[in-house]
């Protein structure tokens, strides 16, 4: 009993003993994965190789690239049902039309058959010859009514529209059919107040909210502009099925106009948000990497155009951008920094 009773005395005072250790061992700091350090006023995200490494973090250095300036306007996706509406009663009135001078055709045909009788020693009565006379002119009036109805829909059309888009509606062109069909979107870009261009461009790009690009092509001028903006307008067609851009919704159109300027790309994948801005992480060197605002008024495809602040061959995190931030705010909110 007296040997069982020491064994479990020591066994306990063990125990404790490694209990302690194991708490004291767990009240150590845990090293930061990265460390932030000032530098020449800046502040520098810094890890070892292992750390970089092991998070997955890839940097690359930027290419330059040349983009032409852009002008920024405000695009609103056309509602067509008004355009739809002008068609369909375009259609009701060419109908109108044709069937009044078929109906011209017929009665002055027989008119013209009853005057050379009426004047053939009156082989017809004077009233059938009149009652032809009055068919022809009834009907001489509903084709003229006719024409003036197609012609007064045509002038309503070019006021709303342009030229261009009514000659389409009215001949129901292979365009129009595209724009009923929703294969492509109708976009009226209004230019600002106080920029005026020569010429429209052939081509622009528009932008939704979402960051989505588009490319969309120069139909016209506008007849109207959007009463937001006292601006120049013109009339774009952009793909309509799966480009995310339907009736109502406003988007950036970036009109290029100016001289092709140096710069480079920073990819989507480099950059990050915060504060409602973007920003990417610059390696200044090996490990040490310094985060950066970049402008964002030239989108593209790939990321973004910057023609200050960076240059071609400077290092930027292509990867793990999200996690340098993380890691830039974990390691100044260890050290007390606000």
């Amino acid at each position: 009993m007296v040997l069982v009773a020491g064994l479990l005395l020591a066994w306990a005072f063990f125990a404790r003993r490694h209990g302690k250790a194991s708490e004291a061992e767990g009240e150590q700091p845990i090293k930061a994965a990265a460390q932030v350090v000032s530098k020449d006023g800046e502040n520098l995200v810094v890890l070892d190789q292992a750390a970089q490494k092991k998070s997955g973090i890839v940097a690359a250095p930027l290419a330059p690239a040349v983009h032409q300036e852009e002008i920024r306007a405000l695009g609103t996706v056309a509602d067509l049902q008004e355009l739809v509406e002008l068609a369909g009663r375009s259609a009701a009135d060419k109908a109108d039309l044709a069937k009044a001078q078929a109906s011209l055709a017929a009665s002055s045909a027989e008119y013209q058959r009853l005057k050379r009788l009426h004047q053939d020693q009156r082989n017809i009565s004077d009233k059938v010859f009149q009652g032809a006379e009055a068919a022809w002119r009834s009907d001489q009036a509903q084709a003229l009514s006719a024409e003036r109805a197609v012609q007064s829909l045509e002038s309503a059309a070019r006021q709303q529209w342009g030229p261009v888009l009514a000659q389409a509606m009215f001949n129901a062109s292979p365009a129009f059919e595209r724009l009923l069909h929703q294969q492509e979107v109708l976009i009226l870009v209004t230019l600002p107040s106080d920029v005026k261009l020569a010429s429209a461009p052939a081509t622009v790009r528009v932008q939704s909210a979402s960051g989505a690009l588009a490319q969309a092509s120069l139909v016209s001028a506008s007849p109207r502009a959007d009463p937001r903006i006292q601006g120049i307008s013109f009339f774009y067609t952009a793909a309509g099925q799966g480009g995310g851009l339907l009736p109502g919704m406003d988007v950036s159109a970036l009109l290029p106009q100016g001289p092709e300027v140096q710069g480079v790309v920073v990819p989507g994948s480099a950059v990050v948000w915060w504060e409602g801005k973007a920003w990417t992480y610059v390696e200044k060197s090996p490990g040490k990497f310094v985060r950066r605002e970049i402008p964002t008024d030239q989108p593209l495809e790939e990321g973004w155009f910057v023609a200050h602040g960076l240059a071609a061959g400077d290092r930027v995190a292509v990867r793990g951008a999200e996690l340098l931030l993380s890691e830039e705010f974990r390691a100044r909110f260890l050290s007390g920094e606000e």
